[in-house]
């Protein structure tokens, strides 16, 4: 989903405009979700580089795997759990407790309330959940993706402000099964994002998608990777003469220090 205006980010557009946003990727998930390859669609908004966008220009992006990632199938396990020992939907149980607390909440409407999690994977994590038990996103109707976008808009406009607009990631957590709709509730995600793990290459970066679902992706040939390595250490063993000495008689905290130091300087 790539968006026409390459200054205006999410935090900047309308309710009218995400509300819209949210209409293209149900589109997009009704058109995959039959799929006989796909068993799981992931639906994810990366802003700023250290949030893993490759790309400055605005956009987001549906994947569709054909297994279940495993973070993913965590939260079912868990859901149905807690659904057979007290025939209940833990989502609408956790949500009726913050809902009175009101702790953590941090803007709710007439459909939609968005609150960080008493247990965050991330420092200002937040979620907006639907009021009413929707197990599934791919149904929800106009007034719900208009009333999802108020509380979307009101959320990253508050982080935007808090935070001086920092890099994030925004998710859909949705599965598309009627076998789960008793104990699984769909709902977006905001996690803002600390700097993802960089290698060699400035393109390799383990992005949203592990972090989102537990499956990993790399966009760093493994060939190139091998290639590197073997090329480094080459040049590493023309050296090591120079350190041979201080490698033979130092400790092993120093042995480990002089091959690092080698091994940055033949890089560098």
């Amino acid at each position: 989903f790539v968006y026409r205006d390459h200054s205006r980010y999410f935090n900047d557009f309308s309710v009218s405009e995400l509300a819209l946003v949210l209409r293209a990727f149900q589109d997009r998930y009704n058109d995959l979700k039959d799929d006989d390859c796909v068993e799981y669609i992931s639906v994810f908004h990366n802003h700023g580089s250290e949030a893993g966008a490759s790309v400055s220009h605005p956009h987001s992006q549906l994947i569709g795997v054909p297994v279940i990632p495993p973070d993913v199938s965590r939260s079912i396990l868990g859901s149905k759990k807690y659904f057979d020992e007290h025939q209940k939907c833990v989502h609408c149980t956790m949500l009726e407790w913050e809902r009175t607390r009101k702790e953590r909440v941090i803007f709710e409407n007439d459909l939609f309330i968005a609150f960080c999690p008493y247990v965050s994977r991330t420092a200002f994590e937040t979620r907006i959940f639907p009021k009413i038990h929707q197990p599934r996103f791919e149904m929800i109707t106009e007034e719900d993706r208009i009333s999802a976008a108020g509380a979307l808009s009101a959320v990253l406009k508050k982080m935007s402000s808090a935070l001086n607009n920092p890099p994030y990631n925004f998710f859909i957590h949705n599965i598309n099964s009627i076998a789960l709709e008793s104990y699984f509730v769909s709902f977006l995600g905001v996690c803002p994002s600390k700097a993802r793990a960089r290698r060699i290459s400035k393109k390799e970066i383990f992005g949203p998608t592990i972090f989102l679902t537990g499956v990993r992706s790399t966009t760093f040939p493994s060939f190139k990777s091998a290639f590197i390595a073997s090329s480094i250490f080459k040049k590493c063993a023309r050296e090591i003469s120079y350190f041979k000495y201080s490698v033979l008689t130092c400790d092993s905290s120093s042995i480990s220090f002089s091959i690092c130091v080698m091994i940055v300087s033949t890089v560098i």
